[in-house]
């Protein structure tokens, strides 16, 4: 039941797959600075901050644009007559941004049979700005994300040491409770 003066639709929490589309896809913003405003946030002048911050400014995190990108391309393929979209594979080597990029865009498209990923190591909330998606571990880590995919093949490569036996044991659970128990491979 709703608390007082509150409705139970304000108390619902969203499913992982919506968090994870609102927090790749977030709606466009549209603004406009002067330059002296550009200059005070540190959009411009000499001590301005890289690219990468700028898009989480701007709404668009590096990774959610990449998810994106993955997605168009997908849209692509799949109108072509000679695509076999049931052959459909990703895969990511040396690249741990474009990693947490690929396993996102097969979250939200159930096209991506199949997923390779090598995440050099990755971890949400210690690594480079570069992968920032904000809030992103209210939703969850490494493992949750790749649960997503419990119906399909995964290979999971330069997985952190930070993700310890418990995360990995969880994870190889969801999969052999979906009846996907090789699906799953952590190299």
């Amino acid at each position: 039941a709703a608390a007082p003066g509150h409705s139970a639709h304000h108390l619902r929490v969203p499913t992982l797959a919506e968090a994870m589309k609102a927090q790749l896809h977030p709606a466009p913003r549209v603004a406009s600075f002067s330059s002296k405003a550009r200059s005070a946030i540190g959009l411009a002048g000499p001590r301005a901050v890289r690219p990468h911050r700028c898009m989480i400014l701007w709404g668009r995190p590096v990774v959610g644009m990449a998810v994106t990108d993955i997605l168009s391309v997908l849209d692509v393929l799949a109108a072509r007559p000679d695509a076999d979209m049931k052959q459909l594979c990703i895969v990511s080597r040396n690249s741990g941004a474009l990693g947490l990029a690929a396993l996102f865009a097969s979250g939200l498209d159930e096209r991506i049979g199949k997923v390779d990923v090598d995440l050099c190591g990755y971890k949400f909330g210690i690594y480079g700005d570069e992968y920032i998606v904000p809030f992103i571990l209210q939703y969850g880590d490494i493992p949750q994300w790749a649960a997503l995919l419990a119906d399909r093949n995964l290979v999971l490569r330069g997985l952190s040491s930070e993700v310890k036996g418990p995360d990995r044991e969880w994870l190889r659970g969801i999969y052999s409770a979906l009846g996907n128990a090789k699906g799953l491979e952590i190299r």
